[in-house]
């Protein structure tokens, strides 16, 4: 970059001529620092405030010297303690007091549980339920019943449903009555194990909205598992090898929900279930009745029903939809039961298995839709009245690619197979 301009000689002399004279300042000489130490220098102040320091923390420790006796800590006080009730804020099963036919009277609104097996004495009920708003963990102990005694759980008074009770984890077995028999809506019974008792399982009398799971039920001579409109039963098995009773597996009245159950060898029906019900992946093996029976407007899918001595399913009523179900073996050798039997109307019935049975499907009532399902050496096929919807039946040969077959390849895409 170029500098500044030059000034001209003239420019520099008005300069010099405008600048005032100063007058000169003498600075005074610093004084010398004397080399003479203060008579407060460090290490003569170290010495006082050490023995201060030591003075000032006597006097705020206080004695050094332990009081006589145990030291109390107020940590430990019972004070500062909670109470049994307020760390486990249950009522002991136990510990209650009994009342006429009731063993053990539960009587007030809380949540109760088993600190051992409890067994029965004749002529009187396990448990009685006598409040709403009772939980009852069996803490995985047992109610073992004796002759002439009652239900294993129970409840006080016949003319009311009681409310929001639940019952889990444990064993009842051996009652003359039934492992459970309450009267309550709003109830549920979750993994308990029930076994020969002499009435049912569970007995919930027509309660609303009950839901049932996870149980496991054997040789209960009077059935599994009975609860009124709005029930969920799901995830239970029921056995039965006694050859005593006639009770069902799972009974259930209308909008009821029965899902993954495996129920074997009842003397009644597998299930039996009221209207707008759907019954969905159980498993079924020899009821000594009907596997499923259900009514109007209702859904029944991907069941296996196997070897009932009546008919594998019964809609006891109209407007069903059945689908994907396999039914074998139902009624063999008869002409009138056997794989699925209704004579009410208006079903929708597609692609389900039909092998092995008396009749393989039998329709007297009108209305019906039925296509897609799949026929193999049943003692007849198929016995449908001709007021129904049916997809043509096609008969197809053994062996191979079922395409190459004349009879398939130009079958109709809602036909039914007969193989």
């Amino acid at each position: 970059m170029p500098g500044p301009p030059a000034r001209s000689s003239l420019e520099v002399t008005r300069i010099r001529k405008t600048r005032p004279n100063l007058p000169s300042i003498d600075m005074p000489t610093p004084p010398q620092m004397t080399a003479t130490p203060s008579p407060l220098t460090w290490p003569r102040l170290v010495a006082p405030i050490a023995a201060l320091s030591l003075v000032l923390a006597a006097a705020l420790a206080g004695p050094l010297e332990p009081p006589a006796g145990p030291v109390a800590d107020s940590a430990l006080s019972p004070t500062n303690f909670k109470s049994l009730a307020e760390v486990e804020p249950r009522i002991n099963i136990n510990t209650v007091s009994g009342v006429g036919t009731a063993l053990y009277l539960l009587d007030r609104p809380g949540s109760y549980y088993l600190s051992g097996n409890i067994t029965a004495t004749a002529g009187r009920n396990g448990l009685v339920i006598a409040s709403d708003n009772i939980t009852i963990d069996l803490n995985g102990f047992a109610l073992i019943g004796v002759s002439g005694a009652g239900d294993g759980i129970s409840y006080a008074d016949p003319a009311r449903y009681y409310r929001n009770i639940e019952v889990r984890n444990g064993t009842i077995r051996n009652w003359p009555g039934s492992g459970i028999n309450i009267q309550a809506d709003n109830v549920r019974v979750d993994a308990v194990r029930l076994s020969n008792n002499s009435l049912a399982a569970i007995n919930l009398n027509g309660s609303l909205a009950a839901i049932v799971t996870g149980c496991t039920m054997l040789d209960n001579v009077g059935g599994g598992i009975f609860a009124g409109n709005g029930a969920i039963i799901e995830k239970n098995t029921i056995n039965v090898a006694t050859t005593l009773g006639d009770g069902p597996g799972i009974s259930v009245a209308d909008a009821s929900v029965v899902r993954d159950n495996m129920i074997r060898g009842t003397r009644g029906s597998g299930i039996l279930a009221g209207a707008t019900s759907t019954i969905e992946r159980n498993t079924i093996v020899a009821a000594r009745q009907e596997g499923i029976n259900v009514g109007a407007r209702s859904i029944i899918r991907n069941n296996l029903v196997t070897a009932s001595t009546l008919t594998g399913i019964t809609l006891a009523g109209a407007q069903c939809l059945v689908t994907d179900n396999h039914l074998t073996n139902n009624a063999p050798g008869s002409t009138t039961n056997g794989g699925l039997v209704s004579t009410q109307n208006n079903h929708r019935i597609e692609n389900n298995t039909f092998s092995g049975n008396g009749q393989g499907l039998r329709l007297t009532g009108n209305g019906s839709f039925i296509a897609r399902n799949t026929f193999r050496q049943n003692t007849g096929n198929f016995q449908i009245q001709s007021t129904n919807s049916i997809g043509p039946f096609v008969t197809v040969s053994l062996g191979g690619d079922i395409s190459t077959n004349s009879n398939a390849n130009n079958a109709h895409p809602w036909a039914n197979f007969i193989h």
